[in-house]
């Protein structure tokens, strides 16, 4: 038998609508929903074709199909056969019609998990099948199987079993349904006229190929809420060239927060672009989020410095480099630490850039941040023109911001010849961090070092090409959404944390490409920035989710 081969269940007449105990433990092993989705009901109904050729000949002459109306998992259905098939002839197709849904109302909406078979009426081991996840709704009661077998496959022996489905003019059609609960409202969704702001409240950033690098970052830096409130105010500020930035931000911020239609952030792009900031490939995301943040804290500090923005997004490290002296021994070079060549310097934390080649989690490359290394004088610019051969470095954590940015570097390019590539390695992030083991300086103060992951910026594609998005926790609630460009997405806790299959919630059809991708886009492989928030402050910065008592008719916004 073939992998994963499972047989259907013994035939039960049509004329008992309770499901036999065969019926629901092939539902149990079919129709299988994800570990977080309830089952609200299920149903099987059984079609025995009894003269095919009598049905096959009038369809024939007039292209007619033939259907059974039935009831089952608390909905009227109606499934039709079209022996000429409904586009190609030689093709038999199905379709399944929800009669219950063309009489709700039109925001009716229920998640169906549909399977049909076709066996041999006298040996249920020959069959052949087809399965379906789908809303069905008022506006799309149908779900066609269009190729489901060709004429030929119906006459000819299953590999399964050494029988043809057709045998004596006769076989026997199965309709399964499981109807799923959905905790998120868009399960198995098409897209097809979705509307964010009415679904979750949020809305995005317009969709422009030229900011697609851009708009993850922006979603990040908005619903951090003491940020926004200090952005707000750059626009009665003195204007200079230093405040171009936070200045585009805040219209563009306003724009959203107002409930206005999306609209893409080339007004931010010209801005980095008049501040020579130029747009980063995938291997320099590092480097152009600590411009992003280096600007926005240089300006906040000047014109909004109740803002504490070096706090807040800022940070502080120490940088020690000393250059050795040539020795042959290694285990000797750290007698050279101190003297003259020592060179010590301050910076901002954010972002903190950690190496994950070799090192499965966060913890691991946080602790090699922070570890005492060597490295050749020829990557060192401070020392290049030294005679010496090596230099160390190590890095201390002086100062932990309220919000820690983590760029992963998932990029690189060997060359400026060569192409870019990307480390698609399981990279571990939990949701929890105390940074007290990475700063011990600040671990034994009273500076509260307990982070909360608020979000993570992910890549989806190859190095050179694909796209980005990001799945941020907006309020202190436990609700998260898949922020992509204008559409914004309602995601289970499981979803950020790599704890699901993407074929259990994206839809069946050919359609919603872009969200499909989305799931398939594993954040333990694809994520390129974390962003971790002090639990002591995760109200303050990130605030109670005010979304609950919104009306999605009213169009509101959020106050998140």
């Amino acid at each position: 038998m073939p992998l994963g081969f499972v047989e259907p269940p013994p035939y039960v007449p049509q004329s008992h609508n309770d499901l036999s105990a065969e019926d629901a433990a092939y539902i149990d092993k079919v129709l299988v929903l994800p570990p977080d989705i309830a089952e609200l009901d299920r149903g099987v109904f059984h079609w025995d074709i009894d003269d095919w050729e009598k049905m096959d000949a009038k369809s024939r002459i007039d292209n007619s199909g033939f259907d059974r109306v039935f009831e089952v998992a608390g909905m009227k259905w109606q499934l039709w056969i079209y022996p000429q098939g409904l586009s190609e002839k030689d093709f038999i197709s199905f379709r399944v019609r929800s009669l219950t849904a063309r009489e709700k109302p039109q925001d009716w909406q229920v998640c169906a998990y549909t399977l049909l078979v076709v066996a041999n009426q006298h040996d249920s081991a020959s069959y052949t099948r087809s399965s379906c996840r789908c809303r069905i709704s008022n506006s799309s009661p149908d779900t066609d199987y269009k190729t489901f077998l060709t004429r030929n496959e119906l006459e000819k022996r299953q590999k399964c079993k050494d029988r043809p489905l057709l045998e004596n003019n006769r076989f026997r059609i199965i309709f399964y349904v499981r109807i799923a609960d959905d905790p998120t409202g868009v399960l198995w969704h098409d897209y097809r006229g979705y509307n964010s702001l009415k679904q979750t409240g949020y809305i995005g950033l317009a969709t422009l190929d030229t900011c697609r690098y851009l708009n993850p970052l922006l979603e990040v830096l908005l619903h951090i809420k003491p940020l926004r409130d200090a952005v707000s105010k750059v626009g009665r500020a003195e204007f200079d060239t230093q405040h171009m930035l936070a200045l585009a931000l805040s219209e563009i911020f306003t724009n959203i927060l107002s409930g206005m239609p999306p609209i893409s952030a080339i007004k931010v792009l010209n801005t980095l672009e008049a501040l020579d900031i130029k747009p980063p490939a995938n291997t320099e995301l590092d480097s152009f989020t600590g411009q992003i943040l280096q600007n926005i804290t240089s300006s906040l500090r000047t014109i909004v410095p109740e803002s504490n923005i070096d706090s807040l997004i800022g940070g502080k490290i120490r940088k020690t480099s000393q250059r050795l002296q040539t020795s042959k021994s290694s285990s000797s070079i750290f007698r050279h630490f101190r003297g003259p060549d020592m060179v010590v310097t301050e910076s901002a934390l954010n972002p903190i850039n950690l190496n994950i080649m070799g090192f499965s989690n966060v913890k691991q490359s946080l602790r090699d941040f922070v570890s005492h290394r060597v490295v050749s004088r020829t990557n060192h610019q401070l020392f290049k023109s030294s005679k010496e051969n090596d230099w160390t470095e190590r890095i201390e954590i002086v100062e932990l911001p309220s919000v820690l940015f983590m760029c992963l570097k998932r990029f690189d390019q060997a060359s400026a010849s060569s192409s870019p590539t990307k480390l698609d390695t399981e990279f571990a992030y939990d949701e929890s961090l105390d940074m007290a083991e990475f700063a011990p300086e600040i671990g034994g103060s009273n500076v509260p070092t307990r982070y909360t992951l608020y979000g993570a910026c992910v890549h989806h594609g190859a190095a050179s090409q694909g796209y980005h998005f990001c799945i941020l926790r907006p309020t202190v609630d436990d609700k998260w959404f898949a922020f992509d460009d204008d559409i914004i997405i309602p995601l289970l806790r499981r979803h950020a944390f790599d704890d699901y299959k993407a074929v259990d919630y994206a839809c069946s059809f050919g359609v919603a490409a872009r969200q499909r991708k989305m799931y398939e886009a594993k954040r333990f492989s694809n994520a390129y920035m974390l962003i971790y928030v002090r639990d002591s402050e995760l109200k303050h910065i990130l605030g109670q989710d005010d979304n609950t008592t919104r009306s999605a008719q009213s169009g509101s916004m959020p106050k998140n």
